[in-house]
C-alpha cells in the first residue's frame, strides 16, 4: 500500500474516532443535565438562563440599518420584513372570523363548522 493510501485510511479512522468521542461527550453532557435538573441545582439554573438569553432578541436592524431595541420596534421590523416577502395584503386574503367567537369561546357547533373546507369568493 502506498504512503498516500495509508495516510488517507489513517485520516478516515481518526475522523471516525473523533466523531465517536464527540458523541460520547454530548451524551454524557445530556445525562449530567438530566441528573442536575432533577436536583434543581445552581448549575441547571445558570444553563437555563443562558439558553433563554441566547434565544432572546435584544435588538434588530431594519432594512435601513436603524437598530430597534424596544419590543414594539422589534415586532414592527419583523412584520415589515414578512410583509415585504409575502406582500402587504396578506391580512386581506383571509375572511374575517371575529363573528364566530363573539365572547371568545367556540361552541361545539362553531368547532364543527371550522372543520369544513375554506373557500375564497
Amino acid at each position: 500500500m502506498r504512503l498516500q493510501e495509508q495516510e488517507h485510511l489513517a485520516r478516515v479512522e481518526l475522523d471516525q474516532l473523533l466523531r465517536a468521542e464527540e458523541s460520547m461527550y454530548k451524551q454524557r453532557a445530556r445525562e449530567l443535565a438530566v441528573t442536575l435538573r432533577d436536583s434543581n441545582t445552581k448549575y441547571f439554573y445558570r444553563m437555563m438562563k443562558k439558553r433563554q438569553s441566547q434565544a432572546y432578541i435584544s435588538q434588530i436592524p431594519d432594512a435601513d440599518d436603524t437598530v430597534y431595541t424596544d419590543s414594539s420596534g422589534i415586532a414592527a421590523v419583523f412584520v415589515s420584513h414578512f410583509q415585504n416577502i409575502l406582500g402587504p395584503d396578506i391580512q386581506n386574503q383571509y375572511p374575517d372570523l371575529s363573528h364566530i367567537t363573539p365572547h371568545g369561546v367556540l361552541t361545539d357547533g362553531d368547532a364543527l363548522d371550522l372543520l369544513h373546507p375554506v373557500t375564497f369568493a
